[in-house]
């Protein structure tokens, strides 16, 4: 002080008796040094365990105590290739996939599953090296207990046996909003074992340069259809998974039923021709007209009978022949009638008048 007396001077903190006093920790936080291999966990019984986010549990090899049902750990984020407000990715790891395990910043508290990657009880799709040229995406059947219940999207680079194959278990779905345009340079097979619905709310124009050839009922085509189909569960074999049963659905009776709300219109630009094994029937609702421009001739095996509710009308512009073996009868447009024959019968039931 100014008159050089001794001062003293302290500074401290209180705190309640209750709580013990402690040094300070000076523990580093625990970092994580590159990824890890972990399995994903979930309860007994299930395949796929995810929450609201698509976050997963998992367990690691390493950890002797781990349960494996996904109790004791925390849920774990899973990269996906593409994820936005609604849209990209969705791909949930399968229970008892290998895992390869990230932690951001090397904290323990927040692991990311990066990939997975196949081991020998995690198997590809296909048998390797042999199937080294096939890329694929295949999903399995959610519970199913066979392995050949998937869906799949294969590409085949091998040379000169490319190949683009799009496999579903059950239904198929494509919804276009627009346009749909499809080219095939070489053949194309379709083959429907069911039932179909072809609709079209606009116009529709089937163009087809050579012949078109429309047939119901089973045919040589079913049967080629289903050889394919054969060679296909061959082919399946061989990549280690095979199709159980191929069945296809016989054909009825075989109708083919033309409905047209309007008119419907055939042009043929060069010949028509119609074979019936069995009956033909034409019914026609108000007036009929046949146009034939050349020669029309109607061959009939037994007999031909017409039958007309009022009047008849034959009408020829030159001449028109009646014959029956040896009888004849012929008119001309001149007005000269002609009957022969080995003899004429005239018989009336009131009166006959010859002018």
């Amino acid at each position: 002080t100014a008159g050089e007396e001794p001062e003293y001077r302290n500074a401290f903190t209180a705190i309640p008796s209750r709580i013990p006093l402690t040094p300070h920790r000076e523990t580093p936080w625990p970092h994580v040094a590159g990824a890890q291999v972990g399995i994903i966990a979930g309860p007994a019984g299930e395949e796929i365990h995810c929450d609201k986010f698509g976050r997963i549990k998992l367990w690691f090899p390493w950890d002797r105590r781990a349960k494996k049902d996904g109790s004791d750990t925390v849920w774990v984020r899973v990269s996906q290739n593409w994820a936005g407000g609604g849209w990209g990715g969705q791909i949930i790891p399968r229970i008892g996939m290998e895992a390869m395990v990230a932690f951001v910043n090397g904290d323990p508290d927040q692991p990311l599953v990066t990939s997975l990657v196949p081991n020998p009880n995690q198997k590809v799709p296909y048998t390797l090296p042999a199937n080294k040229t096939k890329s694929v995406f295949r999903t399995k059947t959610y519970k199913s207990e066979t392995k050949n219940d998937y869906n799949e999207l294969r590409f085949d680079d091998a040379t000169g046996m490319e190949e683009v194959r799009i496999t579903s278990q059950k239904d198929m779905n494509k919804i276009v909003h627009n346009h749909d345009s499809s080219v095939v340079v070489g053949n194309q097979v379709a083959s429907v074992f069911g039932d179909r619905l072809h609709e079209t709310l606009g116009h529709e124009c089937v163009n087809v340069g050579r012949s078109l050839t429309i047939s119901t009922g089973p045919s040589l085509l079913a049967s080629s259809i289903f050889h394919i189909v054969g060679n296909f569960a061959q082919k399946m074999s061989l990549g280690g998974y095979t199709i159980e049963s191929a069945k296809m659905a016989r054909g009825g009776d075989g109708d083919l039923n033309l409905s047209a709300e309007n008119n419907l219109n055939i042009s043929v630009g060069s010949s028509l021709n119609e074979f019936v094994k069995e009956n033909q029937n034409l019914n026609i609702g108000k007036n009929a007209s046949t146009f034939v421009r050349d020669d029309a001739t109607w061959s009939v095996g037994k007999s031909l009978n017409f039958s007309v509710g009022r009047v008849a009308l034959f009408k020829f512009e030159d001449s028109v022949v009646f014959s029956c073996g040896k009888s004849r009868i012929r008119l001309t447009k001149d007005g000269e009638i002609e009957i022969s024959g080995k003899s004429l019968k005239l018989a009336g039931t009131e009166r006959i008048e010859l002018n």
